[in-house]
C-alpha cells in the first residue's frame, strides 16, 4: 500500500529496526539512475548482542540464493554486485518498476514475497544490484516476537511456483514439500493466477531457465574454505550455486 501511494521517483523501503548513515541515498540513486527497472538491495546487519554493525562482505548477507523449495539461504548467489534474491525491508526501487507489477498482492501476511519480486526483476528485463557502500544495517531478533502459521508461507511458495517455475522445477518444488505434484488441483489451490501470468507477457518476461543460467556456477567461499565436488548434500551443509541447487547431477561446493 504503501509503495502504490508514494508519489516520488523513487521508493525505499526500509524496517524500522534498520540503521543509516549519513549519505547513504546516494550510491542507490545512482544505480536507479543509470537503469530504472532495477531493484537495489541493502545488506549489513546488525549484532543482537551489542547492536554493532558486521558488513556484509565479513559473511552473512555477502549474497544470498534460494533453494529448490524456494526459501532463501545466505550464501551461494553473486559474489559481484548483482545479486538474488532481495532482503525484503531492505531495499529501493524506482516508482516505475514498482508499478509494472508490484508484489503479488495475493500473498498472504509474510514470506516468499522477496523470491517473487526477484523472479520478476531478473526474468522480465530488469536487475537487482548491491548497494555495498551505503551503509545501512538490519537488526535481526534472537527470537520471534510473533506466532504465524508456516503452511501459509507454504501457500505463498505454491503459488509463486505455478506463476514462475517451470514444470521440472515445480516437480521438484513439490516433492521437497512432500505433495503430489496434480497441476490442475495445485492451480486450483492457490487462487487466480491469471493477472500475474498476464503481467508476465505484457513485460516478455523470459523462462525460468534463464534465472538459472544467470546466476549458474557462482559458489560463495568464505575465509577459511576450499572448493571441491560432492554429491547428494543440502544446503543446510553448504552454499552452493541456485543452478546447482536446481540441477542436482553435481554439486560444486565449499566447506570448512
Amino acid at each position: 500500500m504503501g509503495g502504490n501511494a508514494a508519489t516520488g521517483d523513487f521508493i525505499v523501503f526500509l524496517d524500522a529496526h534498520c540503521r543509516v548513515s549519513p549519505r547513504w541515498l546516494e550510491t542507490p540513486y545512482n544505480l536507479l539512475v543509470e537503469n530504472s527497472r532495477t531493484i537495489v538491495n541493502f545488506v549489513d546487519f546488525i549484532l543482537d548482542e551489542n547492536f554493532n554493525v558486521k558488513p556484509a562482505l565479513a559473511g552473512i548477507g555477502s549474497s544470498a540464493t534460494i533453494y529448490k523449495n524456494l526459501r532463501q539461504f545466505w550464501g551461494g548467489g553473486s559474489e559481484t554486485d548483482d545479486y538474488t534474491p532481495i532482503t525484503m525491508g531492505m531495499f529501493a526501487i524506482t516508482k516505475s518498476w514498482w508499478q509494472q507489477g508490484q508484489m503479488d498482492p495475493a500473498l498472504d501476511v509474510w514470506g516468499g514475497e522477496n523470491v517473487e519480486i526477484s523472479f520478476r526483476t531478473w526474468l522480465c528485463g530488469g536487475r537487482i544490484m548491491v548497494a555495498r557502500d551505503a551503509y545501512v544495517a538490519h537488526y535481526f531478533r534472537t527470537k520471534p516476537t510473533y506466532k504465524y502459521n508456516p503452511m501459509v508461507v507454504v501457500q505463498n511458495y505454491k503459488r509463486i511456483a505455478q506463476v514462475w517455475l517451470d514444470e521440472p522445477r515445480r516437480r521438484e518444488f513439490y516433492k521437497e514439500y512432500e505433495i503430489p505434484y496434480e497441476e490442475a488441483k495445485l492451480r486450483e489451490e492457490v487462487g487466480d493466477i491469471s493477472q500475474r501470468l498476464a503481467l508476465k507477457k505484457k513485460l516478455k518476461c523470459k523462462p525460468f531457465e534463464e534465472y538459472l543460467e544467470q546466476f549458474k556456477g557462482r559458489v560463495w567461499c568464505s575465509k577459511g574454505t576450499n572448493c571441491g565436488t560432492v554429491y547428494s548434500v543440502k544446503p543446510k551443509d553448504i552454499k552452493a550455486s541456485v543452478q546447482e541447487i536446481f540441477n542436482i547431477k553435481e554439486w560444486s561446493v565449499c566447506w570448512k
